[in-house]
C-alpha cells in the first residue's frame, strides 16, 4: 500500500513540474538585447541599401531593385 501511494505521488509531482514547464514555456516573454536587436534591423535594411548605386540611376520616374526606389531610373 505504501509503494502505491508512493508511486502516485511521485507521479502526480512529474505531471505538475511538466504541466508547469510546458505553460511557462509558452507563455514565457523573449527578451531580446539592445545587441540582437540591432542586428536584426541591419540585417532587415542592409538588402536595398546597395542597389541605387549599381543597378539604378539617379533622376527617374522609378528603379526596382530589390524594393522600388521611387526618384531612381533603370540603366
Amino acid at each position: 500500500m505504501k509503494h502505491r501511494i508512493l508511486s502516485l505521488s511521485i507521479i502526480a509531482i512529474l505531471v505538475v513540474a511538466a504541466g508547469h514547464i510546458v505553460y511557462t514555456s509558452l507563455y514565457e516573454e523573449v527578451m531580446l538585447s539592445n545587441l540582437t536587436m540591432d542586428n536584426i534591423e541591419a540585417l532587415a535594411t542592409g538588402e536595398t541599401q546597395g542597389c541605387p548605386g549599381s543597378d539604378c540611376k539617379p533622376n527617374g520616374a522609378g528603379c526596382w531593385c530589390n524594393g522600388w526606389f521611387a526618384s531612381w531610373r533603370s540603366k
